[in-house]
């Protein structure tokens, strides 16, 4: 079964075999401060994102020299110095987990062309779920901390997580840097990002059950994702972005078999399942106060000028 979590890692420029998938070597080399990509991956049947439009779109990259990196993973600003992503991506080849120096987050951007070293941030720390299996790639969410705050602006900000699963139906945008289709190897600097819908996971699961009896999709810890046409996915590459829904991040983009195949939608880890973790790893009770405190305390210090 060719089942594919949605990263592709790269290590001496050799092949590695994952217990569930063979991952292709992508190498995107980028030189600071003006970067030019070798080759970079993207969302099938997706469309260049604007600059902001993203603002909480971020990479993991390793670092292959002084000045350059190789992207491999997306993630999720959702705190100061916090981002979510994918287990599978901090874990395994890449272990990210056990050596955080040796690799990056960046943001801030959507064309990789334009990148330069203030939009790389150092690690340090990684928080992977305890309970994440290769198997079915269950649990499969991580937390990553990094050094210095990230500097926020229009272009570079965190998102809420959400509390609640999307209902089916719902229309939702995942984001990445990921391959245009399963295997490619041609590439694209630009963000892509496409809508999809949340389908039915009882369903999803039973299209899955036709290519292994042995792969569950748990209701509660995950779901499903395509758009009508099975035109729109994620894919290799895009493992640990974010899949937004109703203005907060609901999914962690996980696996799927191949990439846009017709009847098999793509797995997600569900956020809002893991929400007590998340307040625990990521040292935010949530981020509804961040927001509230950014949305009122202009008028508190209003308040108190008046005061006086």
């Amino acid at each position: 079964m060719l089942l594919s979590p949605r990263v592709d890692f790269c290590k001496s420029l050799n092949r590695r075999m994952f217990s569930i998938s063979v991952l292709t070597c992508i190498v995107v080399v980028l030189q600071f401060p003006g970067i030019q990509p070798d080759e970079q991956l993207r969302i099938i049947g997706g469309y260049d994102a604007k600059l902001g439009e993203f603002p909480y779109q971020v990479f993991l990259a390793l670092k292959t020299g002084k000045n350059s990196i190789s992207i491999f993973c997306g993630g999720t600003i959702i705190g100061n110095r916090t981002v979510l992503t994918a287990a599978h991506c901090v874990l395994g080849d890449a272990n990210v987990y056990q050596h955080p120096e040796k690799f990056c987050i960046g943001g801030g951007i959507t064309d990789l062309n334009n990148i330069s070293i203030s939009h790389v941030y150092e690690i340090r720390k990684v928080i992977p779920h305890p309970k994440y299996t290769t198997r079915n790639l269950e649990y499969d969410i991580a937390v990553i901390k990094v050094k210095n705050k990230f500097q926020f602006n229009e272009n570079m900000r965190p998102v809420a997580w959400s509390r609640y699963t999307p209902a089916d139906n719902t229309t939702c945008t995942v984001s990445g840097w990921g391959v245009q289709e399963f295997n490619a190897t041609r590439p694209s600097p630009k963000l892509k990002a496409a809508q999809v819908m949340i389908v039915n996971v009882s369903e999803c699961s039973k299209n899955y059950s036709v290519q292994s009896s042995s792969l569950i999709i748990d209701p509660k810890s995950m779901f499903c994702a395509a758009d009508r046409t099975f035109s729109k996915d994620a894919c290799q590459g895009d493992s640990g972005g974010p899949l937004l829904c109703n203005g907060s991040v609901a999914g962690v983009v996980s696996f799927g078999y191949k990439c846009a195949y017709p009847g098999y939608p793509g797995v997600y880890t569900n956020v809002a399942y893991f929400d007590k973790w998340l307040r625990g790893s990521s040292g935010c009770s949530t981020l509804d106060n961040y927001f509230l405190l950014s949305l009122f305390l202009p008028i508190v210090v209003q308040l108190l000028n008046k005061s006086d």
